[in-house]
């Protein structure tokens, strides 16, 4: 079965990323991110799947790697897209459930999870097109893991990241998982041409709502985007960003594969 039939077929299921019900393996994933024609630019996950379709060249064996990839469920639905997806994550139960996740979703022979360390990345310099990371970038020493991944991104190639960021709002921000001024710096030192949308103001009350609630959050979101589209500097106070990066091709300066 070809990847856009297998999308067609199951793409009903509800589209939501955030806040999805605990699943087992052989549940099939909601595929609304990679299959619906909004974009939802109010939400921060489906920004990154958007970027990832946006960035997919059909017949030309891009492959792409998952940080910290957890059960799969990113990994899954971008070899969906079409893409050729390779994926870590330091625990091995995690990657017992992307495997049989895979399996079910009819896209194993697209998708190759390896248990490894997320400060050891072992593949080769420059091997991936793309790099996708969701909330994990603190899970270990943040420099070297950037390190790394700069180290197996191409020349030209691009890195985009989710993550929490500490704001002005967050006096008692939990720094061992949110970025930093500091961390930002970092990623900005160590790729090209860093840009980052910021989301989550008024939908920071997220965790008082009732995971059922699903209009609300989306609400609080779309009034997120709407304040910051209106007011830029309100940026400071997003709490999530997403966060590209591209790599230049040594002595190519601004002619890079990926245009922002």
């Amino acid at each position: 079965m070809s990847d856009k039939k297998r999308i067609q077929m199951i793409s009903g299921l509800t589209p939501a990323v955030e806040g999805e019900p605990q699943r087992r393996p052989t549940d099939l994933l909601s595929l609304g991110p990679i299959s619906s024609k909004a974009s939802k630019p109010w939400n921060p996950d489906w920004t990154i799947y958007q970027l990832a379709r946006q960035h997919y060249l059909p017949d030309t064996n891009q492959q792409l790697f998952v940080f910290a990839c957890g059960q799969g469920d990113v990994a899954i639905r971008l070899a969906m897209l079409g893409y050729d997806v390779y994926a870590s994550d330091p625990d091995p139960t995690n990657i017992d459930w992307a495997k049989e996740s895979a399996l079910q979703h009819g896209v194993a022979s697209h998708c190759q999870f390896a248990h490894m360390s997320n400060e050891v990345i072992q593949y080769d310099d420059q091997r991936f097109d793309l790099i996708i990371s969701l909330d994990a970038l603190k899970t270990s020493d943040i420099t070297q893991t950037v390190n790394q991944l700069h180290r197996i991104l191409k020349d030209g190639g691009l890195a985009m990241f989710k993550e929490q960021v500490i704001t002005p709002l967050d006096k008692a921000a939990n720094v061992a998982t949110a970025l930093t001024d500091s961390d930002l710096q970092l990623l900005e030192s160590t790729f090209d041409d860093m840009q980052v949308q910021r989301f989550t103001i008024l939908s920071r009350l997220n965790h008082l709502i009732p995971p059922s609630s699903q209009s609300t959050r989306t609400a609080l979101q779309k009034l997120d985007r709407k304040l910051l589209d209106l007011c830029p500097p309100m940026a400071k106070l997003g709490a999530t960003a997403v966060i590209t990066c591209h790599r230049h091709a040594q002595g190519l300066g601004d002619d890079i594969q990926f245009a922002a």
